[in-house]
């Protein structure tokens, strides 16, 4: 599962790392416990804010219709495939 920062924190579980809105949480090769996943995508009982939230992975069909779509658009367009 990925997720998003919706809150700039500095956590206190990877070092005091500053993650700012809009990055990826955990960065790469930093690994995190469920609960600690959990507090931060929770209201927090000191502050009252969530940190972080999840991030929908899209299905396989839905990448896969994604990729072939032009190219539908095209043969449906001029009637043939330009090889």
């Amino acid at each position: 599962m990925k997720y998003q920062v919706v809150r700039d924190f500095l956590d206190k579980t990877d070092n005091n790392h500053l993650y700012r809105v809009g990055d990826e949480y955990p960065r790469k090769g930093v690994k995190v416990t469920k609960t600690r996943t959990k507090e931060l995508l929770t209201t927090n009982k000191v502050t009252g804010d969530i940190y972080i939230k999840e991030i929908p992975e899209p299905k396989d069909r839905e990448v896969q219709s994604n990729e072939w779509s032009w190219k539908i658009r095209i043969v449906e367009k001029y009637g043939w495939w330009n090889r």
